[in-house]
């Protein structure tokens, strides 16, 4: 499972790590259909729809990293400040004598720390559905430019379109859209079940 070590047991990690394969599966199909929009012999209908599938493509990308960020945002808030605060300040290897007091002194900065990082976290918390919300949008736009990339070679049967363009745009396109799914399914998940 290439993605357990960083996901664990975290559903917030899940939904990130989902949206950023869909970013790899959206980056791969940008090359093909990249690749694509150079071969000769496209009609001219053919290289300016792929063009537009290339666009399509880019803004699904920049609406998954916006949903990666929303979910990011809410990930590594405060509790986990926290914990790393405190462990790196009560070290089981200082020397009690000489540093107790220094130890005790960065303590107490630490717990202030934490307890400012817990209140930004009860802020953060407090806005999660609001960014779950955004995650889901900027997810669902990406999945919209996919689909806008297939019409273009779906609706327009008058175009005379070579079938092995439009194997190619669907394959890539569809891509897009499961990943865009998956992401999805997990991210509603989170919020249904926050």
């Amino acid at each position: 499972m290439p993605y357990a070590s960083s996901v664990k047991t975290n559903s917030m990690r899940l939904c990130e790590e989902a949206v950023k394969v869909a970013i790899k599966g959206a980056r791969s199909a940008s090359v093909i259909i990249s690749n694509l929009s150079k071969e000769k012999g496209l009609s001219h209908y053919e290289a300016k729809t792929t063009k537009v599938c290339i666009k399509s493509v880019k803004n699904s990308v920049h609406q998954f990293r916006k949903s990666v960020k929303a979910i990011g945002d809410m990930i590594g808030s405060c509790i986990d400040g926290f914990a790393d605060q405190l462990e790196r300040k009560i070290n089981p290897n200082v020397k009690k004598k000489g540093y107790e007091a220094v130890a005790t002194k960065d303590c107490i900065r630490a717990v202030k720390t934490a307890v400012y990082q817990l209140k930004e976290t009860v802020k953060v918390l407090g806005d999660k559905e609001s960014q779950l919300h955004d995650a889901i949008s900027y997810t669902t736009a990406a999945s919209t430019n996919a689909e806008e990339c297939i019409d273009g070679f779906t609706y327009y049967p008058d175009q005379n379109i070579n079938p092995n363009v439009k194997k190619v745009i669907h394959r890539s396109m569809t891509v897009i859209k499961t990943l865009a799914i998956i992401a999805l399914t997990l991210i509603d998940n989170e919020l249904n079940y926050e």
